[in-house]
């Protein structure tokens, strides 16, 4: 691969600033072009999508041999809908952008067809392939138009993204129709920016009005963000330990209190049980009483009985 050395350079220095274990290369097209240094790269998985099923042959033929190569022949866009395609007169343009819409800066760019297609999320995409979503440091490199509305369709690949690369038309190339808006610098600079990730470099092209745009992700904004979530988290952490310890305490008191109800029931209850004790033998002691007071009087009785008896033999 013949490539300049002002192309091989700006590759060569971001990978060494935010080296790549992932790279999702979308556009990829025949497996040419300075874009493609990553090739020769040892990475964890290579994930490649194209609109072509023929100019994938050469990722196809990588697949399948270690499960590092994955080759996903599909269309991309912002969402899973029916959309036309075009084929132009330069194979290399054919997408979702009519030729003619081009022509202001490319005036011998020819329609050569269309055709209804089924559009994915780049997620969906890669899920549908059976491909688990990178979760690791991934490189996305998106070398077609619309870019803006394939950024749209990867809510689950671009938190793990440290790299966006994008075909875009540069702001000066002004292009006239709505439908380009989402293929041009500013579109991916206002959609990239707010999610945390730093414009740094435009590579122009043969026409310099389209290039590639290099977004990094603002590590630093991204530390004070995760710092800012480690302090809330914290914050909150710290809410519910105050939280847990009144409720230690306030079990604790009820505890005691509870304690104490069950002790001053304890003690009623043994009085209780005293009192009845003290109840049974007064009423045993009675009783005794009572047998001993019927057994006296049954005595006086037969002594009764008996001076009775002596008095009548003495008359």
């Amino acid at each position: 691969m013949n490539i300049p050395a002002a192309e091989k350079q700006i590759v060569t220095l971001l990978s060494r600033l935010t080296p790549p274990a992932t790279v999702v290369h979308v556009g990829a097209g025949a497996g040419t072009g300075y874009l493609h240094q990553w090739h020769t790269w040892e990475l964890t998985r290579a994930i490649v999508v194209d609109a072509s099923m023929e100019k994938l042959a050469w990722a196809e033929a990588k697949s399948g041999h270690d499960g590092t190569w994955h080759a996903i022949n599909a269309v991309v866009g912002a969402r899973n809908e029916q959309r036309p395609f075009y084929t132009a007169g330069n194979p290399d343009e054919n997408s979702l952008v009519p030729p003619t819409s081009l022509q202001y800066i490319w005036p011998g760019l020819n329609p050569a067809g269309q055709s209804d297609v089924q559009v994915q999320t780049l997620d969906t995409a890669i899920e549908s392939a059976g491909i688990p979503i990178p979760q690791d440091n991934t490189w996305l490199l998106i070398d077609c138009f619309c870019a803006a509305d394939i950024v749209q369709g990867t809510a689950g690949l671009l938190p793990a993204c440290s790299l966006v690369c994008a075909r875009v038309l540069n702001n000066d190339s002004d292009p006239e129709e709505e439908l380009l808006y989402t293929s041009t610098l500013e579109a991916m600079a206002s959609l990239l920016e707010p999610l945390g990730f730093r414009f740094v470099h435009l590579h122009p092209g043969l026409n310099p009005a389209a290039g590639h745009a290099f977004f990094v992700r603002d590590w630093h904004a991204h530390a004070q963000e995760q710092k800012g979530q480690v302090q809330q988290i914290t914050e909150q952490k710290n809410a519910v330990q105050q939280q847990l310890t009144e409720k230690e305490k306030q079990h604790t008191e009820t505890a005691n209190q509870l304690k104490q109800k069950n002790d001053a029931a304890a003690a009623l209850t043994k009085e209780r049980d005293e009192l009845k004790q003290k109840t049974a033998d007064a009423n045993h002691h009675q009783q005794l009483l009572q047998e001993e007071l019927t057994r006296a009087e049954a005595q006086i009785d037969l002594i009764k009985d008996l001076l009775l008896r002596e008095q009548g033999l003495g008359e």
